[in-house]
């Protein structure tokens, strides 16, 4: 799934700061230690030019794949495919003070 978010008054001194991080769940119904996950999530900022010579927007592409499978009792070398529900959240992150600063949910 590649997905954009538009953040117009985002500041660009600010992207270095900022972590990408992907939160993946399943139903309540699944045992968790019975679960293998697979993901990867891929992140490019872009800066928009402003055409009235203002502030630039920033945009940013993500590019996420998901999955979650359950061991197959009935043929354990076919696991079973399982429902992935995804949140991305933008962290900004304080390196020198080694704290989470602000959370956005996208």
């Amino acid at each position: 799934m590649v997905f954009y978010v538009q953040l117009p008054n985002f500041p660009e001194w600010a992207i270095p700061m900022t972590k990408v991080v992907p939160v993946v769940y399943t139903e309540d119904a699944y045992d968790p230690s019975n679960i293998t996950w697979t993901v990867y999530c891929y992140h490019l900022w872009h800066i928009i030019p402003s055409s009235n010579g203002n502030t630039n927007a920033v945009e940013l592409r993500v590019d996420m794949t998901a999955s979650a499978t359950i061991p197959n009792l009935a043929d354990p070398s076919n696991p079973t495919s399982i429902p992935v529900y995804v949140d991305i959240d933008l962290v900004f992150f304080n390196e020198r003070q080694a704290q989470e600063i602000h959370t956005n949910n996208q």
